[in-house]
């Protein structure tokens, strides 16, 4: 609780009873509030208690006190020029300024003859530090060379340099004297006209290094100078008429500079201009050796052009489409002569193989498919003429027909002939083999050979719809049996008996047939035997009828159209 002056107001502390100002008792705390406002006559009071200030005495005391600071500044700064003085004079002080210089032999004069091995400090360390930094420093602004930043580090180490900071220190110095040899190496490369050689150094210079901006300059110029050093020798090419080899030159300079991200103007100028010229040269060439037939040349030394350059002139394009047309044409006639001799011999293979190895060789594969198309046409056409011309309407003919075409067929497959083929097999005679028949009754056997035979009474019936004139075969006896053994054979027409052959006997010759069948939906053959005189131990007499087929003599087809 606060405590104040009854009188004057003043603030107490709570253990004064008077207060210091006027002497008055102290006032209690709840009575402060009256204290809030101070009267005119606490006012007037308080006037008369001002201290009155003794001027001539206060200046007195002033120039006492000044004295004595001033006295006292000076007892300090004796002191602390005694103290620096010491230090200054103290060896690590001493091997301090010494390095502050760059004079790192002198420190380490110093530092031999003050220090011990062993004797290390703070100051010390931190000195051989910020030596170490201004070695770095002096050497990459080229202010030391590299021996002398040796020399200088292998000092700070044996004055007890930071492994650490030797290690940070040497490493950056390093990549520094990699730097200034890449940036020396190319200057020396571009004094002796090695220009790539002299921008590849050039770019082997670091940011840190002080040069790498002009290094950056320098090789710019040099892959400039390159490009300028190669023009220079294309232009000499082109007045020799040796326009591949400057356009090859320029090319692949200008490959070189595309990888360095740059270009030469004058470069990229000289190689249209020098297309230009390589064009007329080659379409000049080529129209010379198109005077001479000499389509394929032509053609090549315009592919050439086009190989060198890239892409061609719509006029050169032309004049290349033109001797690629001309050269097919010619190729394809050359084939066709050379096929006429064994064409005419008859060795279509070999026709077909020469027409084919000319069509392989054209540039168009529609000429090409044209070309063995055409020859195709005229083989289908040439094989069914003389198919047609052997059958002459003869059935009797057909098989010799058929053969001519079914040999062309092996050579070359095609829709006409084909067509022909299947003309004449269905004129040839159809072996009862191919044909089904529909019932059987005993046993019947028909062999993979074309033979058709069984035992007494036993028959087969086959479906021929119509499709057939005859049935024949060669009708015999086996010969085993015994020497009277005798055999016949019924034919049927939808179970009308229209043909009983001649009754053989095991002495008896086979006897061929022909039996007219035209019209028969069904074909029955019974064979007949007598067991009594046919029959060896209890087995069958099998009569048998060989080369048993079914045929045409009347037709009414017409051959398929070409």
């Amino acid at each position: 609780m606060a405590k104040f002056c009854e009188k004057c107001g003043q603030p107490l502390a709570e253990d004064e009873n008077v207060c210091p100002a006027c002497g008055a008792e102290a006032a209690p705390a709840e009575s402060a509030a009256a204290f809030t406002t101070i009267s005119a006559e606490t006012e007037d009071w308080r006037e008369k208690r001002e201290p009155t200030i003794d001027k001539e005495k206060l200046e007195r005391t002033f120039k006492i006190n000044r004295r004595t600071i001033i006295m006292c500044a000076v007892m300090a700064l004796l002191a602390a020029l005694i103290v620096g003085i010491n230090l200054y004079n103290q060896p690590i002080s001493q091997i301090g300024r010494a390095l502050g210089r760059g004079e790192y032999t002198t420190a380490l004069e110093l530092w031999s003859e003050n220090l011990s091995e062993k004797e290390t400090s703070k100051r010390l360390a931190k000195y051989l530090s910020a030596a170490a930094d201004d070695v770095y420093t002096a050497y990459t602004a080229r202010e030391l060379t590299h021996d002398e930043a040796t020399e200088a580090l292998d000092a700070l180490v044996t004055m007890g340099l930071d492994k650490d900071k030797l290690a940070a220190v040497t490493e950056l110095m390093d990549e520094m004297y990699a730097s200034q040899s890449a940036m020396d190496n190319g200057r020396e490369c571009y004094a002796n006209g090695n220009y790539l050689e002299a921008a590849d150094s050039y770019l082997l210079v670091i940011e840190a290094d002080p040069d790498y901006a002009d290094s950056r300059t320098l090789a710019e110029e040099s892959l400039q100078q390159y490009g300028l050093t190669v023009v220079t020798s294309a232009q000499t090419l082109m007045e020799l008429e040796n326009f591949v080899q400057a356009i090859e030159a320029l090319h692949a300079a200008d490959s070189v500079l595309l990888e360095y991200d740059t270009f030469c103007p004058e470069l990229d100028d000289l190689l249209a201009e020098c297309g230009g010229y390589y064009e007329q040269f080659t379409l000049s060439e080529a129209e010379e050796m198109a005077a001479q037939d000499d389509y394929a040349g032509a053609v090549a030394a315009i592919e050439l052009c086009a190989e060198n350059l890239g892409e061609l002139s719509e006029t050169l394009s032309g004049f290349l489409d033109s001797y690629k047309m001309l050269y097919d044409n010619q190729v394809i006639a050359a084939a066709r002569e050379e096929l006429v001799e064994p064409y005419a011999a008859g060795d279509y293979a070999a026709a077909f193989e020469i027409m084919e190895t000319a069509a392989e060789s054209v540039y168009s594969e529609e000429t090409a498919a044209a070309a063995v198309l055409a020859l195709e046409q005229q083989f289908t056409a040439d094989v069914t003429a003389s198919a047609l011309a052997a059958f002459d309407g003869d059935l009797d003919n057909v098989e010799a027909a058929l053969q001519i075409v079914t040999d062309a067929v092996a050579v070359r497959s095609t829709a006409g002939l084909e067509s022909y083929k299947e003309y004449y097999e269905s004129l040839m005679p159809v072996s009862v083999l191919s044909l089904a028949y529909t019932s059987r009754e005993g046993t019947v056997f028909r062999s993979t050979d074309g033979w058709l035979w069984g035992g007494n009474e036993d028959s087969i019936v086959f479906s021929i719809d119509g499709e057939y004139n005859y049935f024949e075969g060669v009708f015999g006896v086996n010969s085993t049996d015994y020497d009277d053994a005798e055999g016949w054979f019924e034919i049927y027409r939808d179970d009308e008996l229209v043909y009983t052959s001649d009754t053989l006997y095991a002495d008896s010759n086979p006897t061929a047939f022909r039996v007219d069948i035209t019209d028969f939906d069904e074909l029955k053959v019974v064979f007949h035997c007598n067991y009594e005189v046919s029959t060896i131990d209890g087995g069958y007499c099998y009569h048998s009828i060989s080369d048993a087929k079914v045929g045409l003599y009347v037709y009414d087809y017409e051959p398929p159209e070409e």
